[in-house]
């Protein structure tokens, strides 16, 4: 007694329908987000915001120090657990903080 395969046959789109309709509700997206965007801006105030100055040597201080940090964390600490953490902690942190 021989065993018989099932095949299944599975109907394949067209790689055009697929970029059609991808290029559709993008293009859809797009569109409600500028409308939106616009309809937003109607009700917006416009506010004056003065930024100061930065000294270049103390943004140079600063980011030597921030890369020295960096660089000393990944040469002393041996353990890749906890140095994972540490990289994943300072990612967050520059993600949520950095602006």
């Amino acid at each position: 007694m021989q065993k018989q395969k099932k095949i299944k046959k599975t109907q394949f789109i067209s790689p055009w329908r697929i970029f059609f309709w991808e290029a559709f509700l993008f293009s859809v997206t797009l569109f409600l987000g500028i409308a939106t965007a616009f309809k937003f801006s109607k009700f917006l105030e416009t506010q004056e915001i003065s930024v100061s100055t930065v000294n270049p040597w103390q943004f140079l201080l600063y980011f030597l120090l921030a890369t020295l940090f960096i660089l000393a964390t990944s040469f002393f600490i041996k353990s890749k657990p906890r140095k994972g953490k540490i990289f994943k902690t300072l990612f967050i942190f520059v993600i949520f903080f950095g602006g």
